[in-house]
């Protein structure tokens, strides 16, 4: 059914127009619960939100309509923009459309009655995906939330989800910081005294309503809240939007900072915004605003970016995926939902993500744009790309780790890659083993070059570092045997202590370099404490 602005959602009724249910697993427990979906109408709530519907469109349903379970038309709305929300659509309109479609034979009734005549079974169980309502402009429901998160674009305007930026999620990374602010705050404040806290409370109506008796957690909480105003990232930086959120953060990070104090007793684990993931659609069509409305075929890899930060610094952020066993995301189990997984999916697999400090000013000086307040705080950018894998369901997650030990992991996130425009290479480019090593233990990198930049290279050397690139050292590769015959091969030590990441790409030592496209390859590193002092006489 085609709306205006060139809109055409599908809807596959009678199954889109029917309640049903939607299930949460535990992804630590496997524990799941469920709660009833009730769908709305896109299309005619478009319709209607800008003119009076007709029988037409119901008649067109009914054709297909169920009598022992028959949909259930919800007309949803921007109601406070155009025509939907004035006198003559409540007052007039809305009688009107009830009392023709009763006369038709259709059922006028609400939500409540309908589901006490129409129980939803328990076993009726659907995926929902993300996405915001039709009516917003230049998004149209897209689940990446389009118009609050615009992707990461390098200076030319193009996508980059590695090295880019924007003023939405430039907010978001403040956000992200903030956030671990008042919930450092939180916990410090509730902990008992002999854990190093105020043995205090918080009540969530002093969030709301600051009175002579709020302390500082819970008004660090009042102002962060105001930083959440969706319209914020929705209108972009008309009437100082985009410096809005960092006035809020930072009124809520000095009352935060004045409980944390020096963060001993921090125990919280970090914050780590919802996994970004581009494209949307990795190996099959993708199409929207962030492509000039044109159907763009994506290659197959694909990457998962986000922000993280925590009080005490952060160790590690990982990415961590699987591959589903059959392609199918089960509703008759919960494998893919939990960490712990089962037989449905393979293993987990680690990638270390690329990190760098998100830059909070005006990075391309757009002239919109006014930051006349910077922020305190700012979250870490993180990116990692997962490549070679096609025609198949993968799970995903990120997994950060602060300096005292804290892990958070993200929710588990699914996406199914499809077959892409190129095949995925034979083999990993590269294998580190062990796979996941531990500070001052010897690590064996393994290079294939086949159809890399050095393929043919009659020498590749292995340029490595740790923690991001310090300790930086090379190393001359040799030529492997066996199962590594026409590989490159180096043996390296990583320093001990606490090392948390290792860091290689490679070159032919004349100027050519295999740097994963400008990536380089990272990989998780377990620390093992400080290094053992050293005595001289």
């Amino acid at each position: 059914m085609s709306i205006s602005r060139g809109c055409a959602p599908a809807e596959a009724y009678p199954y889109a127009l029917t309640p049903r249910r939607a299930q949460y697993v535990d992804p630590n427990t496997g524990a799941s619960s469920s709660i009833i979906v009730v769908p709305c109408s896109q299309s005619l709530g478009w319709k209607d939100g800008y003119a009076p519907l007709g029988m037409s469109d119901l008649d067109a349903l009914q054709a297909r309509n169920d009598p022992s379970r028959p949909m259930l038309v919800v007309l949803a709305h921007d109601g406070d923009n155009a025509w939907g929300g004035g006198y003559s659509y409540y007052m007039e309109a809305t009688p009107n459309l009830v009392n023709s479609a009763s006369g038709a034979g259709y059922v006028a009734t609400t939500v409540e009655q309908y589901l006490q005549n129409h129980p939803v079974p328990a076993n009726d169980l659907v995926k929902v995906e993300d996405g915001a309502w039709v009516n917003a402009d230049g998004d149209f429901g897209a689940p990446q939330f389009l118009n609050w998160n615009w992707p990461l674009l390098n200076a030319q305007g193009q996508i980059d989800p590695a090295n880019g930026w924007h003023v939405d999620a430039r907010n978001w990374a403040v956000i992200t910081a903030a956030q671990n602010r008042v919930d450092t705050a939180e916990q410090v404040w509730t902990s008992p005294v002999a854990q190093g806290g105020n043995g205090g409370t918080i009540n969530i109506r002093k969030i709301l309503y600051p009175d002579a008796t709020t302390n500082n957690a819970e008004r660090a909480w009042h102002y962060f809240l105001g930083s959440l105003n969706s319209g914020y990232m929705y209108y972009g930086n008309a009437d100082d939007m985009e410096v809005k959120p960092t006035i809020a953060c930072n009124e809520a990070v000095a009352l935060a900072d004045a409980v944390i104090g020096a963060g001993s007793a921090d125990r919280t684990a970090p914050t780590v915004w919802a996994p970004q993931r581009h494209p949307w659609n990795p190996g099959s069509v993708n199409f929207g605003p962030q492509f000039g409305y044109q159907q763009v075929q994506d290659s197959g890899d694909f990457w998962v970016w986000t922000f993280a930060y925590d009080v005490s610094g952060l160790s590690s952020v990982t990415l961590k995926y699987r591959v589903d066993a059959d392609g199918v995301n089960s509703t008759g189990t919960t494998h893919n939902e939990t960490y712990a997984g089962g037989s449905d999916v393979g293993a987990w697999q680690s990638v270390a993500m690329a990190r760098r400090p998100f830059p909070a000013g005006n990075v391309y000086n757009d002239g919109s744009i006014n930051f006349f307040e910077m922020p305190q705080y700012i979250a870490e950018h993180c990116s990692a790309r997962i490549a070679g894998v096609r025609n198949a369901l993968v799970d995903y997650y990120i997994e950060a780790t602060d300096t005292r030990g804290y892990v958070k992991k993200s929710p588990i996130e699914h996406v199914y890659v499809g077959p892409g425009t190129t095949s995925p290479p034979t083999g990993a480019v590269v294998t580190i083993a062990p796979a996941l090593p531990t500070a001052g233990q010897a690590v064996t990198v393994v290079y294939n070059p086949a159809g890399r930049p050095l393929a043919g290279a009659g020498q590749v050397n292995l340029h490595w570092g740790v923690n991001t690139w310090t300790q930086v050292a090379d190393a001359a590769m040799t030529m492997g045997t066996g199962a590594n015959a026409g590989k490159w091969v180096a043996t390296l030590t990583l320093p001990v202590g606490n090392t948390t990441q290792l860091d290689f790409a490679f070159n032919n030592g004349a100027g050519t370099w295999d740097n994963n496209s400008g990536q380089d390859w990272h990989f998780a590193v377990t620390p093992s404490g400080p290094p053992p002092a050293t005595w001289s006489m």
